[in-house]
């Protein structure tokens, strides 16, 4: 089968999750527990590193937000559960909005991503906590961010452009 994985084409369907299990060992095999730190220090690495760089596919500078990992109990099943906080630390617009308004999607994103690595074994994933640094609280920002609000509300309250209203059938007859 390795020899088949060489040539070029395409490969058996299940190739993946038989190379998959062929390494994965149970847990008590492990040379880690869950409560080491040695574990609790690669965990909180790969978080970040994941973290990261879904940050950078979603167009937030490195510079805008402040990361940090942290741990938020156990989970039903005895694993850790980690979340991933930041908070924005300058302001610029377009960045800015993409991770206010889509903050979901980012959460969504790290997740997905999250679940493809080796954390998923040993940890849960809690989710994305966004805090707003005071920058956001008073001054040019803050005004921006009212105005944008003001803007999307007006948006959804005003009626339907009348080339997008569907055709009166009575007017035909």
């Amino acid at each position: 089968m390795i020899e088949h994985l060489a040539q070029k084409g395409s490969r058996p369907r299940g190739t993946r999750v038989v190379f998959k299990n062929l390494f994965r060992q149970p847990a008590a095999d492990t040379q880690m527990e869950f409560g080491s730190s040695k574990l609790d220090t690669s965990v909180r690495s790969e978080y970040m590193e994941q973290v990261l760089a879904q940050l950078k596919r979603f167009g937030i500078p490195p510079d805008m937000a402040m990361v940090e990992i942290g741990e938020a109990g156990m989970s039903e099943q005895g694993h850790p559960i980690f979340h991933a906080m930041l908070r924005i630390v300058a302001w610029q617009r377009k960045p800015g909005v993409r991770l206010l308004l889509g903050l979901p999607l980012l959460e969504h994103n790290i997740r997905k991503a999250l679940e493809a690595t080796w954390t998923a074994e040993v940890s849960d994933f809690g989710g994305v906590w966004l805090q707003p640094s005071g920058l956001l609280e008073d001054g040019a920002a803050a005004a921006e961010i009212r105005g944008m609000i003001h803007a999307l509300e007006a948006i959804g309250s005003a009626p339907p452009p009348a080339a997008a209203k569907a055709p009166d059938s009575s007017a035909r007859d």
